[in-house]
């Protein structure tokens, strides 16, 4: 896209070789995409996020709170049975507070 002056002192815009007067243009605004910061939770916080769920509380207040997307609360929700036999399963001094993954070696 390029930005030049015409003759009148109108500012016109060139795109792929077409060019728009800007008179014809209301507004002209660039966007830029942005990522959304990847969130990692502890398996402390999925086992409180599927508690909270068993209790009634909505998809869209659980991710709020922890600002997560919606598939990620649908994800805790379907591997639900996975974290509380690994939770079961795990020994106390393993420090399972500060896990962040299911994986062992």
């Amino acid at each position: 896209m390029v930005l030049a002056w015409n003759t009148q002192g109108h500012l016109d815009i060139n795109t792929a070789g077409q060019l728009i007067p800007s008179s014809l243009l209301v507004s002209v605004v660039m966007l830029q995409s942005v990522k959304r910061k990847q969130v990692m939770l502890k398996l402390k916080q999925n086992v409180k996020i599927y508690i909270m769920l068993e209790r009634g509380m909505k998809v869209s207040g659980t991710k709020k709170e922890y600002g997560i997307v919606e598939t990620t609360v649908y994800d805790i929700k379907k591997n639900s049975a996975k974290l509380k036999m690994f939770m079961a399963n795990s020994k106390p001094e393993k420090n399972v507070d500060s896990r962040k993954t299911l994986h062992t070696a």
